[in-house]
């Protein structure tokens, strides 16, 4: 769990429910909710957050890193608008598995 305060939060409401938490901290980000998963959510929240990023801070470019076996965040990220840049392979080692990283980006049109 990353230390300190989020730098960034979006928070997604349904009916007045918290269904979906997009956390942005300096190296890491996350989206998280109970049972919210496949249904949408995590697509508006993202792309709310580049919204965000393009239309009120400025920014050209978002990039992410996401673990390559993650296939269901990467397919999310695609479905987004954001293009793999780099794959590194093998860079995390956790107990028994090894994962690799994929780099992700968009960039405003």
């Amino acid at each position: 769990m990353p230390c300190g305060a989020p730098t960034f939060c979006l928070f997604l409401l349904r009916n007045r429910t918290l269904t979906g938490i997009w956390r942005k901290w300096r190296n890491s980000g996350e989206a998280a909710a109970p049972g919210i998963r496949g249904k949408g959510y995590g697509e508006q929240m993202l792309r709310l957050a580049v919204k965000y990023a393009f239309e009120i801070a400025g920014l050209q470019s978002v990039a992410l890193h996401v673990f390559d076996c993650n296939t269901p965040a990467i397919g999310l990220y695609k479905k987004t608008g954001f293009q793999e840049t780099a794959v590194t392979p093998e860079c995390f080692a956790f107990r028994d598995e090894v994962w690799g990283r994929c780099k992700m980006e968009i960039t405003v049109n």
